[in-house]
């Protein structure tokens, strides 16, 4: 995670985001 804390930020915010429209 400490390679790429970046990704790890994208990926969580896009699953906040995906739980928020019900994906």
């Amino acid at each position: 995670n400490a390679e790429m804390p970046d990704a790890m930020e994208t990926i969580f915010q896009a699953a906040l985001t995906a739980g928020k429209n019900g994906a």
